[in-house]
Order: structure tokens, then sequence, then C-alpha cells
């Protein structure tokens, strides 16, 4: 298939075979429905070789790579920007969360995830629920996603008060916006975020790694599957182990080393006050 990419991870432009993967089952499901209600005899896309997935590998920010992006994204000088990667990176939203944020979903330092981003008629619109009835979560701020969006907001009200009443009524509230006052387009943080890693050299990654690298922040501090899948909004916590499952192995097997140095340091201390 040669159709261009409206969300994408891919970097060539055109749909991943995940993506065409998931359009052949959504049409194969369409016409066996038709079958059934004898509206047509055959389902044709039963003749079609599904498309093969592929999926990119999992890549994740190291600590390295994390405090590298943070020094970019802190100096940035676009406030929108910088608030809207800062908080992908801290929340482990998925990017069309992040887009269909409204500022009502911020209650104090809590970011209430309830609604998700579609595109309708070419623009971006935020639809009634997340992903899953799971997504829907709370997500704590701190400080460091806290101040950039303040800086932001600030931003945007200026440039609200100057556009007037030729701000768009849909996007009255929403959190991220572009020049003439609509919501974000679904496609921008990934063509944003690939100027930015290729202007900074930061790694080569997609806009993805942000919710992974959350997801191994949190492994590696000790938080177990059912946390880091709350975190994450996933519908099972077998989803979450599934993904991650070389993280929380890695984890367990720096747990056990660390138990094993801490029992030869007891046994150490032991004998010499014994002696």
């Amino acid at each position: 298939s040669n159709d261009k990419a409206l969300t994408a991870r891919s970097k060539n432009g055109k749909l991943s075979g995940t993506y065409r993967l998931q359009h052949h089952r959504a049409l194969s499901a369409v016409l066996g429905y038709a079958v059934k209600c004898q509206y047509i005899s055959v389902n044709p896309i039963q003749a079609v070789e599904p498309p093969r997935a592929d999926t990119e590998e999992t890549i994740i920010f190291e600590e390295e790579d994390i405090s590298k992006l943070m020094n970019v994204l802190e100096n940035y000088p676009d406030p929108m920007w910088a608030a809207l990667f800062i908080l992908e990176l801290f929340t482990s939203c998925r990017p069309g969360e992040v887009v269909g944020l409204n500022w009502s979903d911020l209650d104090g330092n809590v970011l209430h995830i309830r609604a998700g981003s579609n595109r309708v008629n070419g623009k971006t619109i935020r639809t009634a629920r997340p992903k899953t009835k799971s997504s829907i979560r709370p997500v704590v701020l701190p400080p460091d996603v806290m101040n950039p969006l303040k800086k932001w907001r600030a931003a945007q009200l200026e440039r609200k008060m100057l556009i007037g009443p030729a701000w768009p009524e849909e996007s009255q509230d929403a959190m991220f916006t572009g020049e003439e006052g609509n919501r974000l387009d679904l496609s921008s943080p990934t063509q944003k975020w690939r100027k930015i890693q290729k202007k900074y050299d930061l790694k080569d990654a997609p806009l993805y790694s942000y919710r992974h690298t959350g997801a191994s922040l949190l492994i590696a501090a000790g938080c177990d599957v059912k946390e880091v899948s709350a975190h994450l909004g996933h519908s099972r916590a077998s989803t979450t182990l599934d993904k991650y499952t070389h993280l929380f192995e890695k984890a367990s097997q720096h747990t056990a080393e660390a138990m094993a140095i801490a029992r030869s340091e007891e046994r150490r201390v032991g004998k010499e006050c014994r002696s």
C-alpha cells in the first residue's frame, strides 16, 4: 500500500505493516457482517493475504539520553512543544491522549486522562473516551512538568487574546493548540519530534519511546505489574507484562543482586561483631 501515514510511527511516511494489518482486520469484520446480513454473498477480504505486522522494536531512553533530552526541552524556545514533550515523558501518555487533553482535565497537579483524539474532516477532535475504559486514569504531575505547563498556559492565553474572536470555539479549552487556535494536529507531535531529534542529535527513537521510557523508569523503581499497567492505562496487566517482560526480568535480577550484596554485608558485620 502507498497510503500516507497520518499518525505515524513510520519514518518513510507510509503506513506500517502493523497499521495495514489493523485495517485489514477491520474491513474483514465489516464485510463479514455484511455477508451475515446477506447484503453481499462473499467477503472479498478473505481472498487477500493479511499484511505482516512490523511493529518497531521497543526503544527506551537510557539515563544519559534522558539527561540530554531534558536539557534540550527545558531550554527549547517554543513553550508549547517543551511542555508537551516533557508531559509525554513524565506521564507515559499515548500521543493521542496528550493531543486530546483539555485544561479542565488538570486539577491542581493531578491530570485526569479521560479522552483521546481522532481526525474528522481534516481536523483533530477530542473523543468521548480514550483508547479503552482502563485508560481513564489520574496521573500526578511533579513540578518538572507543572512549571513548563504553566509557562505554556501563559503564552497560549497571550496568543488567544491576539487572535480574539477568531479563536475556534471547539478548542477554547484545548491544552495544545496550533498557531490559529485549532487543537493540535494528530501528526504534529511526531513530525516535530523528528525535527528536534535531528537538530539536537538526540537518540534515534520514535515518539512512542517516551511512553516506553516512562514504563521502564517505573519498573526500575520497583513498581509491580499492576502499578505499571494502571499508569499506562492498559486494559490488562498481561499486556504490560508481555510488552516489558525483559524489563521486569532485569529489575528482578537487580533486586536479587542487591539482596545478595546486603546479605554478604550482613554476614561480614556479624563476623566482626563476634570477633
